[in-house]
């Protein structure tokens, strides 16, 4: 089945699928559905896709996998990290497909990679959303970096 919703600011009409769940956030009653926005983890065991919000969360512990609907792996062999060379997860969104640890793949979504992590990932992966301007400066340090409740001062 297929909605065709119109976008107010931009006047143009944009497709969703209801019934293609490699379209829409994966936790249970999410209503996020548009492909531009979503980013999929797949660890070899299972994948995920999620929007933005829950992206956060699930990095940081809030969301757990009985929250969601989990969708089978696409991975056939085992990726290393980008970084430190132990097994990755792959993290793709609409611009480029990270392969990264679990601790390296929390501080991508957390804007939060050190300089020197931030310039390797750069000089792999260009410009992308999670490697641009608006979370790092021009020497790989974080300017909006997504604190937790208990790390703010």
């Amino acid at each position: 089945m297929v909605e065709l919703i119109r976008n107010n600011n931009k006047n143009e009409v944009l497709e969703r699928r209801k019934d293609d769940t490699e379209s829409k956030c994966c936790v249970r009653h999410c209503t996020i559905n548009m492909r531009e926005i979503l980013g999929r983890f797949d660890d070899g065991t299972f994948s995920v896709i999620m929007c933005p919000n829950h992206q956060i969360m699930y990095v940081i512990g809030i969301l757990k996998n009985s929250e969601m609907n989990l969708l089978p792996s696409n991975l056939t062999d085992k990726k290393v990290c980008s970084l430190c060379e132990e097994q990755a997860i792959i993290f793709a969104e609409n611009d480029a497909t990270y392969e990264l640890c679990s601790s390296h793949l929390k501080k991508l979504i957390r804007k939060n990679l050190l300089p020197n992590e931030f310039m390797v990932l750069y000089g792999r992966y260009g410009s992308t959303f999670q490697l641009h301007e608006d979370f790092y400066d021009n020497y790989g340090g974080t300017v909006q970096p997504v604190k937790f409740k208990e790390e703010r001062n």
